[in-house]
């Protein structure tokens, strides 16, 4: 559970964790520097309980913070779980369940808004250019292609141990360079790359208040979102696809920061994405080749099924 200036959530989270009726687990909360006295709350609050809690110096992002904590937990399961929510005391038997069959990698809870209890996802999604889209705006074009998730969004993310062993980057789950955002996709798209399917434990429900973090800083949504957008094309993508997608991606990434006019510093951040990708593209593809040599066992032709046709309509209208 990694806790980032948490305050108003960490403590009915860990709580609701702590009433599951499943009692096999351990509660592993990793604090990426708060300033905001979230730390020294859950400290307070859950001292001599089953809650382990260890301390970032610095803020390292969603990706780093949790490769901290899987490194620290012993479980044949590992659940990343966002401090904003709340889980159903029986969603541990759930998970456990959905995880049984042997080709399955990933799972992702039932995420229920927190705001109007409302389904918020069952699965991420994305184009062939790893746009990511919402179940809602696409189902009714698309409802063949949403048999499957392509990956499990990471506020509530299960992975088996052994599956995620198979596909480490230079020794951990998440690549650290995506600070947030696309480190969920990612890493499935990998566990895809290997064999392994993601599903979602539909009964076991999760209640999010999505985006707490980074409601108020915009323009580093921007900026993280494009450069890991980018570099998650570049490390998972074979090499006739990245060829054709990638040249297309950076030219739409180039206009919708041009679209961005009035907002300059978020134009501004989607250019420095961008750029970030070009000046640290040999750490990139040195990634890329641990995919495509050491991980990779199935083809493209099966990862493209899974992914949406672009639309470039909707592109322009969410800028």
């Amino acid at each position: 559970m990694l806790n980032f200036n948490g305050r108003n959530f960490i403590v009915q989270c860990v709580r609701s964790v702590l009433s599951s009726r499943d009692p096999n687990f351990e509660i592993i909360v990793v604090d990426n520097a708060s300033t905001d006295g979230s730390y020294e709350i859950a400290r307070k609050s859950f001292a001599g309980k089953r809650v382990r809690l260890i301390r970032n110096r610095r803020n390292l992002g969603f990706a780093a913070g949790n490769n901290v904590g899987f490194n620290k937990s012993s479980g044949k399961i590992v659940i990343f779980l966002n401090a904003d929510t709340r889980v159903k005391p029986n969603w541990l038997v759930d998970v456990r369940r959905a995880l049984s069959p042997d080709q399955i990698g990933a799972a992702q809870c039932k995420l229920i808004s927190s705001r109007d209890f409302k389904l918020d996802s069952l699965g991420g999604y994305l184009d062939s250019l790893g746009y990511v889209y919402s179940l809602g705006a696409w189902y009714p074009l698309h409802p063949s292609r949403f048999a499957k998730p392509f990956y499990a969004e990471g506020a509530a993310l299960a992975v088996k141990r052994s599956a995620v062993r198979e596909v480490l980057l230079n020794g951990e789950p998440f690549d650290p360079d995506c600070f947030f955002f696309y480190d969920d996709s990612d890493l499935c798209w990998r566990l895809r790359l290997r064999g392994f399917g993601i599903t979602v434990a539909r009964r076991s429900e999760v209640y999010h208040y999505r985006g707490y973090s980074t409601q108020r800083n915009f323009p580093s949504v921007v900026l993280e979102s494009s450069k890991n957008h980018i570099s998650t094309l570049i490390k998972n993508y074979g090499s006739k696809n990245l060829i054709h997608w990638l040249p297309l991606l950076i030219f739409l990434e180039l206009l919708r920061g041009i679209a961005y006019a009035r907002e300059p510093a978020s134009a501004l951040a989607k250019f420095k994405g961008i750029f970030w990708c070009l000046r640290n593209l040999r750490p990139m593809w040195r990634k890329r080749t641990i995919v495509q040599r050491l991980i990779r066992r199935v083809p493209d032709s099966e990862i493209v099924r899974l992914l949406l046709p672009p639309d470039f309509t909707a592109l322009f209208r969410s800028v």
